[in-house]
C-alpha cells in the first residue's frame, strides 16, 4: 500500500487533472466548464445513464468515461483489487441531458472506501482533482440505514445537516499543502445552510419528499449490531436535545432524525478544506443526500425485524430510489446555474 503522506497529494492530483483535461479536449469538450461534481453512492450510479447519456460514451455525442484505474496506471499507483457492487469506480464527464449552457458535470460513479484498507487521502483523491479543475458545486450521496425509524423509513431521502464520525481517519492528518487549504481549517457551517435551503426548496417544488438529519459514519465493513444502534440512538437523542437547548435551528424537531453509513463525512471534510483554499478555492456550494435503504440492524418502527441485511438488498433499494434522487440532483444543479 502506498504511503498516504507521499501519494495522492498535489503532484498526483495535478497530473490526474492534466490527464482528464487532455481526455476532454480530445473529445471536443472545454475543461474550464466542469463546474459541478456529483458523487454517486451504492446503487445510485444510474445518474450517468439517466441524465448524462453514459451509454453513448463511445460516440461523439456522449460523455467521457474514465475508470479510476486508467488514471492510476498512468500515475504508477497500485490498483485496488476487487470491487464493491454498485460502485463502478469511474469518472463520467459531460453535459446533462437538455442542457445547452455548455456546463459539464463530473460524476464520480462509486468510491474506494477506508474499510478496503484505503487511506482516506486516496478515498478523497478525486475531490482534489476536481478542486484543481475549478469545480464550484458538489452534491454527494450515500446509501444508509435509518437509526430513527420514527422519522425515517425505507425509501426516504435525507439531506445531511450534521454528522457524527467514528472513523478516526481524518484525511487532513499529516503534511498540509497550503495550495489545497489551510493547516487548521474551520468546520463552521460544514453542511452549508444556504445550500440546504436551496435543496429543500427545489425538492418541494418538484414534489420530492426530503427530510433533514444527522449522518453517522461508522468505519465498517460490518453493518451495525443492535447494541450499536441503541448506543447511536442515545448519542443522537442527546445531541439533538443539546441543539434544541442552544437554539440551533437544525435540531428543533421533537425527535432525532439520523442515518448510519460508511462514507461521506471524510469527503465533506476535504471539500470544506478546499473551500477555504486561497489558491484553488472549490466546492463553495455542497450538499449530501442519504438514501435510506434499510433500518439499521433491521430495527424498524416496531422493534427487531426478521431477515438478513445484505449489500445486494441495499444496492437494490437504492436503485428503487433512482428517479427521485436523479431528478433532485438534476434540478438542484440547474437551479445553481440560475
Amino acid at each position: 500500500m502506498e504511503n498516504s503522506a507521499e501519494r495522492f497529494g498535489y503532484d498526483d492530483a495535478s497530473r490526474a487533472r492534466d490527464f482528464l483535461v487532455s481526455e476532454l479536449e480530445t473529445h471536443g469538450m472545454d475543461p474550464t466548464q466542469v463546474k459541478d461534481m456529483v458523487i454517486l453512492g451504492s446503487g445510485l450510479d444510474t445518474f450517468g445513464i439517466d441524465y448524462m447519456n453514459e451509454e453513448k460514451t463511445d460516440s461523439e455525442s456522449g460523455p467521457v468515461k474514465t475508470p479510476f484505474n486508467k488514471v492510476y496506471d498512468g500515475l504508477g499507483i497500485d490498483r485496488l483489487e476487487g470491487s464493491v457492487k454498485g460502485h463502478a469506480r469511474s469518472l463520467v464527464v459531460g453535459p446533462m441531458n437538455g442542457d445547452s449552457s455548455g456546463r459539464l458535470v463530473l460524476a464520480q460513479s462509486g468510491r474506494e472506501h477506508p474499510y478496503e484498507n484505503v487511506p482516506t487521502r486516496r478515498a478523497t483523491f478525486w475531490l482534489r482533482v476536481a478542486q484543481l479543475m475549478g469545480v464550484e458545486n458538489l452534491i454527494g450521496s450515500n446509501a444508509s440505514g435509518s437509526l430513527t425509524p420514527q422519522g425515517l423509513g425505507i425509501g426516504d431521502l435525507m439531506l445531511v445537516h450534521s454528522e457524527k464520525d467514528y472513523g478516526n481517519d481524518n484525511p487532513l492528518t499529516g503534511s498540509n499543502d497550503e495550495r489545497f487549504g489551510p493547516r487548521f481549517p474551520h468546520r463552521g457551517d460544514h453542511y452549508p445552510r444556504k445550500m440546504r435551503e436551496l435543496v429543500m426548496n427545489v425538492a418541494e417544488r418538484n414534489g420530492i419528499g426530503v427530510k433533514e438529519g444527522t449522518y453517522v459514519r461508522m468505519p465498517g465493513p460490518n453493518y451495525e449490531s443492535t447494541e450499536q444502534v441503541y448506543d447511536l440512538r442515545a448519542v443522537l437523542d442527546e445531541m439533538w436535545y443539546q441543539g434544541r437547548a442552544e437554539g440551533d435551528v437544525r435540531f428543533q424537531q421533537p425527535f432525532a432524525v439520523g442515518t448510519a453509513g460508511m462514507s461521506s463525512t471524510y469527503e465533506n471534510m476535504v471539500a470544506q478544506h478546499a473551500s477555504q483554499s486561497e489558491k484553488f478555492p472549490a466546492f463553495k456550494n455542497r450538499a449530501y443526500l442519504s438514501a435510506v435503504t434499510n433500518y439499521a440492524a433491521m430495527l424498524g418502527p416496531k422493534g427487531l425485524m426478521t431477515g438478513e441485511l445484505k449489500h445486494d438488498h441495499v444496492k437494490d433499494a437504492a436503485g428503487n430510489m433512482r428517479d427521485n434522487f436523479g431528478r433532485l440532483v438534476r434540478e438542484v444543479l440547474f437551479e445553481l446555474r440560475r
